[in-house]
């Protein structure tokens, strides 16, 4: 059965901005001090690890994605956002739920360089595990809140005016 229009909007992106923003609603005014005992749970790794896998799943959505290590042998030289282009299942989710997709180009600096820190992370530390890219810069509490809730604002803005406002 095929997703319809209400569906895609109602359910499926609500529920991905639910995921996407769990971290940010929950730990955002944490600092590196009143986190410690946190950071150990599960509920604050989980939202951690759902809220940067959203921003995968979310820009995926609006068209974006990393360029492939298969293209750059080594992960630290992907410096680079790309357009899904001709991808037939993201024309026809664009096409479908007539959704404005982000040109690369015109994602801020400031955030296109956070957006391919979180990225990188999702593709190989979460998703896919690579002993030699599992330890990233997401250490520190405080790290996580000058990377990932940035990334978090942008991708919940542009989905709310790209895909629920289109």
């Amino acid at each position: 059965m095929k997703m319809t229009k209400e569906d895609y909007l109602s359910r499926h992106i609500q529920h991905r901005l639910r995921l996407l923003t769990i971290f940010k609603n929950n730990f955002e005014n944490e600092t590196d001090e009143s986190i410690d005992e946190k950071k150990l749970s599960d509920f604050y790794v989980c939202s951690k690890d759902i809220s940067i896998q959203m921003t995968r799943t979310l820009l995926f959505e609006l068209g974006i994605k990393l360029q492939q290590k298969k293209q750059v042998k080594d992960i630290e030289k992907i410096t680079n956002l790309k357009d899904y282009g001709n991808d037939k299942e993201i024309l026809e989710r664009i096409q479908t739920f007539n959704i404005t997709k982000i040109e690369p180009n015109k994602i801020p600096p400031n955030i296109e360089d956070k957006l391919i820190v979180i990225l990188k992370i999702a593709n190989r530390a979460i998703s896919h595990i690579v002993d030699e890219e599992v330890d990233h810069v997401l250490l520190r509490h405080s790290d996580t809140l000058e990377y990932l809730i940035p990334v978090i604002n942008y991708v919940e803005k542009k989905v709310k005016s790209n895909i629920l406002q289109s």
